[in-house]
């Protein structure tokens, strides 16, 4: 049962605003509704969905309070905010707000090539791949990949640009390789392989399993592309949310010059991209405020989502090195949870806008920021 605390149900006794968020065609078919769902729950106004043609579309319309949340893929925010790219180049901000770091989205490359072990194996394949829409999330994950293998298109691989909607029809016949971000169990990657024998192709050059420690090869790729994470996928998670799939290395070839249990490992090595919820500055502070203090509450019914491989909780809502403002609901949040010390402060020098031993004190804790939440409503 979802908790709402006495202050929110004050809200709740009114009548309830609409607020709309943004999704784009890839979000239509994920377990983005699952979340979305369960934020609802736990926010002082009605929630409705709005789907956007063009993900891009959806920081025009956020900026312009035609929505008011977008659920934002790392990379998107990346590129929104340094304009990495020329798409994103004029498209406004100035109104977008950071509310809450999410859960991490895996990178899944799926081939019906089944001798296909390692991305890096697609150089002189001539296989065709399948990246998305130009300008879309898989696509910028596509060219972030290509560009680091050093794989061209129409001399190692062929590329296809196919949505969501037409992949069922081309996958196995004219495309052989699709690169597509969604959290598992997911319905297009379970419809996908029940048509065909499929291999989860791993990113070994950049995760070499070990999650906590990066060597020199991979640190370089990390700092040029911030906006990803490694992950490691449990293979017999897999193997429950998914059947025809191809899981053991080396299994289907001649060549294995190891003993063939030396070859299996348990999880897929990959990269992933990382959700951001983000508001407006024309959102009601308080309702925001109470939507985090919620989510805290029940952080429990959150991480029970399957797709929520790391367990959420309040400091991870923080996780942010990005230079936005922070919604003034969610700033008064974090000031009263005592988690404002992991917000960005422009006025910190630091390479990673975090503050160091000076800063802190200057910044934060020498700041009267008024009364906790402790104080005020848990006397």
């Amino acid at each position: 049962m979802t908790i709402i605390e006495p202050f929110t149900r004050k809200f709740f006794e009114k009548i309830k605003p609409t607020h709309f968020v943004g999704i784009d065609r890839s979000q239509l078919f994920g377990n983005e509704f699952d979340l979305i769902g369960s934020i609802s729950r736990m926010m002082p106004f009605n929630i409705n969905t709005l789907m956007v043609d063009h993900s891009l579309d959806r920081y025009y319309y956020l900026n312009s309070n035609t929505i008011q949340l977008v659920l934002s893929r790392s990379n998107e925010l990346f590129n929104l905010l340094y304009k990495l790219t020329p798409a994103f180049t004029i498209i406004d901000h100035k109104h977008i707000r950071f509310i809450c770091a999410l859960h991490k989205l895996p990178v899944n490359i799926l081939s019906t090539d089944i001798n296909l072990n390692e991305f890096g194996e697609l150089k002189n394949s001539k296989l065709t791949v399948n990246v998305g829409p130009k300008n879309e999330c898989d696509y910028f994950v596509a060219m972030d990949l290509l560009q680091q293998y050093k794989i061209f298109a129409d001399i190692d691989v062929y590329l296809t640009y196919y949505d969501v909607n037409e992949l069922y029809e081309h996958y196995g016949t004219d495309v052989q390789v699709i690169i597509i971000t969604r959290s598992h169990p997911d319905k297009t990657i379970t419809n996908l392989i029940n048509k065909k024998l499929t291999r989860f192709v791993e990113i070994l050059k950049y995760n070499n399993g070990n999650i906590y420690h990066m060597d020199l090869d991979e640190e370089k790729f990390y700092k040029e592309y911030p906006y990803y994470y490694k992950i490691i996928i449990e293979k017999e998670r897999l193997k429950n949310y998914y059947t025809n799939l191809v899981l053991n290395e080396d299994i289907f070839r001649t060549d294995v010059k190891k003993p063939l249990v030396a070859t299996k490992t348990r999880f897929i090595n990959s990269i992933s991209l990382k959700y951001y919820l983000l508001g407006n500055d024309f959102i009601q502070d308080n309702t925001i405020y109470q939507l985090l203090y919620n989510m805290k509450l029940n952080m429990n019914i959150i991480n029970q989502y399957p797709f929520i491989e790391e367990a959420l909780n309040t400091a991870s809502l923080v996780d942010f090195n990005l230079p936005m403002q922070v919604q003034q609901g969610a700033w008064e949040f974090y000031m009263a949870t005592g988690l404002y010390t992991y917000i960005n402060n422009p006025n910190c020098l630091s390479i990673n806008g975090r503050c160091d031993e000076t800063q802190l004190r200057e910044h934060h804790l020498d700041l009267n920021f008024g009364k906790t939440f402790d104080e005020l409503y848990n006397k």
